[in-house]
């Protein structure tokens, strides 16, 4: 069954093909003139045949030479029977065959240009508004205001600010791509940083007794003292409650969250109920099944994302994978399993693999070679 787009679309190719039927022709002025998608739809066909040149294609048909064709296929070995009803009928089908599939090439073509566009989008921040409008932030050094709807963000040098309109206590989802990290600042004064391949939900507006965020992936918070609305970061396993402070917090670990206390307080609480106090210069571990490991931590190691940079230390080169995938969007194939075990230590600095590749190359003798988004390395 035709949808009502489809019966339009049939109805002005025919229209400008010029054999749309008397009887058609009332039809279309009736819908035309009562149907509002009816009237939008014919508008956007008529946009989309001005940018195509249809009449081009149209003046580009030969009927004559098309008609030949299909006598041809009628000839039998006794007579060649096409009569002039049925060579007419013909040439109205030519010409909406030809119309048709040039509507239709166009309409493949902007589902392969949409599905670019998409995968070129995903590499830019973005924030999922709660009322269902993604709004492309661009890369962390962007600023601007945009509108979506009744809703306005404001934005300035990689830092996502206000939100005003909508709803202001639904939650929205700022998404940071691979290769990025950008910085949110929230109603209360507090300034999130996240790191690569992170989400943060959150409201326009905190109301109420608490102040609560939801994180997947990783993010340094910094956070605005007030006794009265203690601030809440939910992940997967566990949350966090602080009520000042700043901290360092990571789920990109599956099955793990690691919370790192760089000044103030915090209670990590496992779902489960257990709980945790730290104080500055420690870090828990929560991990399912084995619950929290407290230790000390070097706050230039766990910190250095920040500043593009990433530590490692005698680990095995098939653990840079993630940090590779979220820092170039690559991903790392290794020649074998015994080249999987190698270990090795060094530096990443975002968005300079190349520099990354030459120091493997020197330090452990390692080539490499990239594949579309493939990252290969052997020996």
């Amino acid at each position: 069954m035709y949808s009502k787009y489809e019966h339009i679309k049939q109805l002005y190719i025919e229209k400008i093909s010029g054999v749309l039927s008397a009887d058609d022709e009332l039809k279309l002025r009736k819908m035309l003139g009562e149907d509002e998608e009816c009237r939008e739809a014919w508008a956007a066909l008529a946009e989309e045949s001005r940018l195509m040149e249809t009449s081009t294609v149209l003046e580009g048909i030969n009927v004559e030479s098309e008609l030949k064709k299909v006598k041809d296929w009628t000839v039998t070995p006794k007579r060649n029977f096409f009569p002039s009803k049925w060579a007419s009928v013909a040439a109205v089908l030519i010409v909406i065959s030809a119309m048709a599939v040039v509507f239709l090439r166009n309409e493949k073509k902007q589902r392969y240009q949409a599905a670019a566009k998409g995968e070129k989008e995903n590499t830019k921040v973005r924030l999922l508004l709660n009322n269902g409008i993604t709004v492309n932030l661009g890369h962390a050094d962007s600023s601007g205001i945009f509108t979506a709807g009744k809703v306005q963000v404001h934005t300035s040098s990689g830092t996502l600010g206000s939100i005003t309109g909508g709803n202001a206590t639904a939650l929205n989802t700022l998404i940071v791509p691979p290769s990025e990290d950008y910085s949110i600042t929230l109603d209360d004064g507090s300034v999130i940083t996240l790191n690569s391949d992170s989400r943060l939900r959150f409201p326009a507006e905190f109301r109420g007794g608490k102040r609560e965020v939801y994180l997947e992936g990783e993010a340094y918070f910094t956070v605005a003292a007030d006794a009265k609305k203690p601030f809440i970061v939910h992940t997967e396993l566990t949350s966090v409650q602080v009520l000042g402070t700043s901290f360092n917090l990571n789920t990109y670990k599956k099955g793990a969250v690691t919370a790192s206390l760089v000044s103030g307080s915090v209670r990590v609480i496992a779902d489960e109920g257990n709980k945790v106090t730290l104080t500055p210069g420690l870090e828990s571990e929560f991990t399912s099944g084995r619950g929290f490991v407290t230790r000390g931590f070097d706050p230039e190691d766990v910190l250095s994302w920040m500043k593009g940079v990433y530590y490692f230390h005698d680990i095995p080169l098939s653990d840079l994978r993630p940090v590779i995938k979220r820092w170039f969007g690559a991903d790392l194939v290794l020649e074998n399993d015994r080249l999987s075990e190698k270990r090795i230590s060094g530096l990443i600095e975002k968005n300079r693999l190349d520099d990354f590749l030459k120091d493997l190359r020197t330090s452990a003798h390692l080539r490499s070679s990239m594949e579309g988004n493939a990252l290969h390395l052997s020996e």
